[in-house]
């Protein structure tokens, strides 16, 4: 009875040790997906982002602009949006203390502070948490922009003002996000990014791209969405892919045979 005992002990060690690493196993697969689903959303966010304006509340005058997709005049933009916001002002519906978000439109959405308002216009309607950024890059634009502009925008807006509302983008409403990234050096990748190293060196991303267009490329290799977007997001982090220069464009194929098949006009014309 002893072996039988002494067996039958070790079995039910072996389903306990074996039951224990799947719960532990489960719990970090769920904590994986909720941390990629997190950044999954904040991808989403950025890409929902049509552009950014801040106008001066009373004359309506923009003060910084940034239109990350076409479509949309800045004029008829900020003439719409002020005087909307001058119409809530007059039912005392826009409390500029509060600091929160209020709808224009399905796809406008402004946050006023003492002497600016900040407008936000998406693709779609924004999410609770794309919303509270709002109010954060508002909050923070007021801290550092009220003051300097007071009753009327002046000649204090320069390139350091600029610099510093594209900081105050970039950190608050994740618009590093809609920039273009490269490559950052010759060497491979760590065995974790390979799959990214692949990504940009295909045809059709192969110099600069946006991180949620790399994001999106990952599916075809069996990577899901969110997934996807929490590599990407690692690589900006750890500097395997850095931001292109400004005079970075995405370079095109040359087809060698049509270049040499093309009639040479100048030689035609001298005949």
């Amino acid at each position: 009875m002893t072996p039988i005992v002494a067996g039958g002990g070790g079995i039910a060690a072996a389903f306990f040790v074996l039951l224990v690493g799947l719960r532990i196993s489960t719990k970090r697969k769920k904590k994986q997906l909720s941390h990629d689903l997190a950044i999954k959303q904040r991808f989403d966010d950025a890409d929902n982002i049509i552009g950014v304006i801040i106008l001066h509340k009373k004359s309506g005058l923009p003060i910084y602009s940034k239109m990350m997709k076409g479509g949309f005049e800045e004029g008829i933009v900020a003439a719409f949006i002020t005087a909307v916001t001058h119409f809530r002002e007059e039912f005392e519906m826009f409390d500029e203390e509060a600091m929160t978000v209020v709808p224009i439109s399905d796809i406008i959405r402004a946050v006023q502070t003492r002497n600016l308002i900040c407008a936000i216009i998406t693709v779609r309607s924004a999410s609770i948490e794309h919303n509270r950024k709002m109010e954060e890059f508002a909050r923070q634009v007021a801290t550092y922009l009220d003051d300097l502009v007071g009753e009327r925008p002046n000649s204090v807006i320069d390139s350091k003002v600029i610099d510093m509302l594209e900081y105050i983008f970039n950190r608050t409403m994740d618009g590093f996000l809609l920039q273009y990234y490269k490559v950052a050096t010759a060497e491979k990748f760590p065995k974790r990014y390979e799959i990214l190293d692949e990504t940009l060196h295909d045809t059709d991303t192969r110099h600069c791209t946006k991180p949620v267009l790399l994001a999106k490329s990952l599916v075809k290799y069996g990577v899901s969405d969110a997934r996807g977007c929490a590599l990407v997001l690692e690589a900006i982090e750890k500097e395997l892919i850095i931001l292109c220069e400004e005079e970075e464009t995405e370079t095109t194929e040359v087809d060698f045979a049509d270049f040499f098949s093309k009639p040479d006009r100048v030689g035609s014309e001298e005949t």
